[in-house]
């Protein structure tokens, strides 16, 4: 689609060189899309550093989507008054066609051998996506019904790339949404938060990474190629003290070159270059982490990326474009493939559906809870009924025993000893209904022990047959 997009700008406006330039995340730009001349150099693949395009001119390419340059070499004309005498502030001229160009810009165009330039913003979303530059190495005019064209082109251009690349991340988070639904569930069936890890599926299978570990229950749970315990522990104390962690809503760190940032994880590179890490606990003591391996690639630069060259300037020494474009090659270490933003928020949510199921869980044991606590009232209700009803009749066995005991003078030996059973089973049976409804609170209060003769319980038994 880029190479379209080249072609179709270079038909309209016949210029030398067209070349679609995208923005990585670390900003810096690559030509990813090339229409030129025959006779001239290619730049197709070539990177450039972020510096090339300064913060103040992105901001003003995110407001306009065409920047003509006819003559990069003419001179700038004053505007009288450099101030509007209505307000005493600077004219507003960030939509005038015929501003003129900082002598950074210029002198830049002027390495490069570009006599005029035309330069189309490629935005997606509100934000810079790149730029459509064009470059011609003889003045030339760009009449209003060029810029038109090229203005309508930019747009269709921007509207379509935003669409495949919404298309690309619908497609791509509904694949990750769907296995961590299956993988909480699973979970959830297991009542165990290491089964995201050491189940299958988990959650390495959706993420396009190497190794995924879940610290839970003061242990590693783990999945893939991931450093050794001792390694993540280190990194997992290092993580709580991130001020990333702080956020609400959003408690995650990422990165795609993590020994920059925690210079330990040099040793372990190879598995973990990229990081993607959540925090699931305010006590930050659970913490699920995706890791990605280093990616050791060779890039090419248009000119040396390194080489800021400086010269006296009318305020002092300032900073000059470079005089040199050949390219320049660079063998880029610890660093790994960048994280999308749908894997970010992908893990947001992953990250809201364990909070749920954790929450859901605790509601479901409060409410055992609750009938546990309402079994108990009624346990303690029925005991105690049990308890005084059946003590009444006893009593009575006991009252009449013991008068029987009495009248029983001069009996024989045979009848005093079967009424005195009799008076001991009512005492041991009045015994044991203290103790059911002490035992019915067992649990809810501190058990107390103390030591019996083994004999007597013996005998009491016994006569309990």
């Amino acid at each position: 689609f880029c190479q379209t997009v080249a072609s179709e700008v270079r038909d309209v406006t016949g210029i030398d060189r067209v070349m679609v330039y995208k923005f990585h995340e670390d900003f810096h730009g690559e030509v990813v899309a090339e229409s030129k001349r025959d006779d001239l150099a290619p730049w197709l693949g070539l990177h450039y550093p972020a510096e090339d395009i300064p913060w103040p001119a992105r901001e003003i390419f995110k407001k306009i989507w065409v920047r003509p340059l006819p003559d990069a070499a003419a001179a700038v004309m004053e505007i009288v008054p450099l101030k509007n005498p209505l307000t005493g502030k600077a004219l507003e001229m960030t939509h005038c066609a015929l501003r003129g160009a900082s002598v950074m810009y210029t002198e830049y165009l002027a390495n490069m051998g570009v006599a005029a330039s035309l330069t189309l913003s490629l935005i997606v979303e509100g934000e810079l996506w790149g730029l459509i530059a064009c470059q011609h190495q003889t003045p030339t005019s760009f009449p209003f019904q060029v810029r038109a064209a090229c203005e309508f082109l930019a747009q269709a251009a921007s509207l379509q790339l935003r669409a495949v690349e919404q298309q690309q991340s619908f497609d791509y988070r509904v694949r990750i949404e769907e296995m961590h639904n299956r993988v909480v569930a699973h979970a959830a069936h297991n009542a165990d938060l290491a089964a995201l890890a050491n189940a299958q599926p988990n959650l390495l299978d959706p993420m396009d990474a190497g190794g995924v570990a879940v610290f839970h229950d003061n242990r590693w749970w783990k999945a893939g190629i991931t450093p050794e315990d001792a390694q993540l522990d280190g990194l997992r104390d290092w993580l709580a003290d991130r001020p990333e962690f702080l956020h609400a809503f959003r408690p995650v760190f990422v990165t795609d070159s993590l020994p920059r940032l925690y210079p330990p994880a040099e040793e372990f590179a190879d598995v973990s270059s990229g990081l993607l890490a959540i925090s699931l606990s305010r006590r930050k003591n659970t913490f699920i982490l995706w890791f990605r391996p280093e990616t050791i690639t060779t890039m090419k630069w248009g000119g040396n990326p390194h080489d800021k060259p400086v010269v006296p300037g009318p305020h002092g020494m300032r900073l000059t474009p470079r005089r040199s474009f050949e390219i320049y090659t660079e063998s880029v270490k610890l660093r790994s493939s960048p994280w999308k933003r749908v894997e970010v928020d992908s893990s947001l949510r992953l990250r809201t559906l364990i909070l749920e199921l954790v929450v859901s869980r605790a509601e479901h044991i409060a409410e055992l809870n609750a009938d546990l606590t309402r079994a108990n009232e009624e346990l303690d209700a029925f005991a105690y009924v049990a308890s005084h009803d059946l003590k009444e009749p006893l009593r009575g066995i006991s009252k009449f025993a013991h008068l029987l005991l009495e009248s029983a003078v001069g009996e024989d030996e045979e009848n005093r000893r079967k009424l005195e059973g009799l008076r001991r089973l009512a005492l041991r049976m009045d015994s044991l209904l203290d103790s059911l409804l002490h035992f019915s609170r067992v649990g809810r209060a501190a058990a107390s022990f103390h030591e019996v003769e083994l004999d007597a319980v013996v005998e009491e038994a016994l006569e309990m047959v």
